[in-house]
């Protein structure tokens, strides 16, 4: 299930307890909540991949116009058929973005939640500074003015 229009600034653990609100804990494996690289907030859609086709079908209804009552935001869910299916596709599909999962439970039961990746201060500092540079790298030992893109 993709559930679109989440209000960015909604964390991943206010995902789970919007879903446990609703009824469905413990109905999904997988939460795959991507993130903004830059603001570290969340892209405004979640992939959740539910155990059964009667919760899927639950959910897709229970899902539909919901908004997040803790946030100033208006926006109103809208839940629609993924593209990719099932927890092993989706895990294969986004091997290098693994650090978005929210929620993983395997084969066996065991449940992982991953806590909200964040960067040290220094190192959020230091991407700053990069990103905001007016000089490319130093060319021919002269810097290249290049300029801003924001």
């Amino acid at each position: 299930l993709m559930l679109r229009n989440i209000p960015n600034g909604v964390k991943e653990e206010e995902l789970l307890e919007f879903l446990t609100a609703r009824g469905f804990e413990g109905a999904y494996d997988l939460i795959y909540m991507p993130r903004d690289k830059r603001s570290g907030c969340n892209r405004g859609y979640a992939f959740i991949n539910f155990e059964s086709n009667t919760m899927f079908m639950l959910a897709m209804s229970a899902l539909e116009q919901c908004q997040f009552g803790s946030r100033a935001s208006n926006k109103v869910t809208t839940a629609c058929v993924a593209a990719v299916q099932g927890r092993d596709a989706v895990l294969a599909a986004n091997q290098e973005r693994l650090h978005h999962l929210v929620f993983v439970r395997d084969d066996d039961g065991t449940e992982h939640r991953q806590e909200a990746a964040a960067r040290p201060a220094g190192e959020r500092a230091e991407a700053k500074r990069k990103s905001r540079s007016r000089y490319s790298a130093q060319r021919g030992g002269r810097k290249v003015w290049q300029p801003k893109r924001w």
